[in-house]
């Protein structure tokens, strides 16, 4: 299914987001939740290497039941049935065919085939999932200090590459914000034309040289489904959709001011970076980096974006704590809000949402990561 937007539909966010959507869009939505329990679970702390992640980029659900899992940690792709039993592992670390340098995204590609890019090398491979690896190519360079950060499959072949801008000598100290292109490739690898630009994420250059990224600053976002890509700058408060060509489809800027950042925030925050260190010398330096960040004044109006294989578009809250079940806003592709506000487990982050199924990460409290998937409940 193509999901589409007109100009002007996008605004229904605005009102979902700030928690003041008007009684008719209340009456509209409808009260959607994940089951209590996972009702697919895969992941040992100790055991079998298949079922132990780190550092996982992707998931997503094959036709049959079969869950695919892009293991960034060991560069692999695992294949586990509708059980969570694992059956085969494709792909691993390398420079050659069926290798990776870093594992960026996956996502499906055609009649079946698995789409992995490759950020560090700057290519897109395909996989069979029963057969095995198909075919690599590279992507050309959009420029000197863009950097590929995540691909997406359009339905006529083609393949949307997300980038960020990277830090450059010469960059001044303070508040560092640059937008990066999404550019549209063919399915050979050649160029097809920038479709939209990437708000990137917002980084602190402290006096001394170092970098961080800025606490609740601006990060740009990117969804996409069928032939619609949405691009979201959640400090500037707006929600773009284009066409592979690059017409805008639609775009809302947000009207509703989301809460202030207070001083209980900054210390959370501060404290957080904190204890992450335990070298005198490096806490030190960090606590004389927080007398420098420009805080900013406002939270983000929200964190994420998603797609789901309806082509309805998820909006998730933003908030600060990560102990917090997160939220989310669902509309459909003509606007409708469907729910506006579907909660997830702390820790979890959504990567494969279909009619009745949300499949992703969760990281318990020591990190370690496992793939759950949850029954959604319309």
């Amino acid at each position: 299914m193509r999901s589409s937007v007109k100009a002007g539909i996008l605004s229904l966010v605005v009102l979902a987001l700030a928690g003041c959507e008007s009684p008719a869009d209340s009456n509209a939505a409808g009260d959607w939740h994940l089951s209590d329990e996972p009702v697919l679970a895969i992941g040992l702390t100790e055991g079998e290497a298949a079922y132990q992640f780190h550092q996982v980029t992707g998931v997503v659900r094959l036709a049959d039941g079969r869950v695919a899992v892009a293991n960034g940690g060991s560069q692999e792709i695992r294949i586990f049935d509708r059980e969570g039993r694992h059956l085969r592992t494709l792909g691993g670390a390398g420079e050659g065919p069926a290798e990776f340098r870093s594992m960026g995204s996956l996502d499906h590609y055609g009649e079946g085939a698995l789409l992995v890019f490759d950020p560090g090398g700057s290519r897109v491979s395909l996989f069979d999932p029963d057969e095995g690896f198909e075919r690599s190519w590279s992507l050309e360079s959009t420029g000197r200090g863009f950097f590929p950060s995540a691909a997406y499959s359009l339905d006529d072949g083609s393949i949307l590459v997300t980038h960020l801008r990277g830090n450059m000598p010469g960059d001044p100290s303070g508040v560092i914000w640059n937008a990066a292109p999404v550019v549209r490739y063919s399915a050979t690898g050649e160029p097809m034309g920038e479709v939209a630009e990437l708000p990137g994420d917002e980084w602190f250059r402290s006096d001394q040289g170092q970098l961080i990224d800025l606490p609740f600053g601006r990060k740009g976002q990117a969804a996409v489904h069928g032939n619609t890509l949405y691009i979201g700058d959640a400090q500037t408060f707006t929600v773009r959709a284009y066409n592979p060509e690059g017409h805008s489809l639609g775009t809302v800027e947000r009207t509703i001011e989301p809460r202030p950042v207070t001083p209980e925030d900054i210390r959370r925050s501060e404290a957080a970076r904190l204890e992450q260190m335990s070298e005198p010398e490096a806490i030190e330096r960090t606590e004389a980096l927080h007398a420098q960040i420009p805080y900013p004044e406002r939270m983000p109006a929200y964190r994420s974006l998603r797609t789901d294989r309806s082509g309805n578009l998820w909006v998730e809250g933003y908030e600060p704590d990560p102990n917090t079940p997160s939220r989310w806003t669902v509309l459909a592709p003509d606007g409708e809000v469907l729910a506006d506000r579907v909660e997830m487990p702390a820790g979890f982050e959504p990567h494969w949402i279909e009619e009745d199924l949300v499949l992703g990460v969760l990281r318990d409290d020591l990190d370690v990561e496992y793939v759950h998937g949850y029954r959604l409940i319309r």
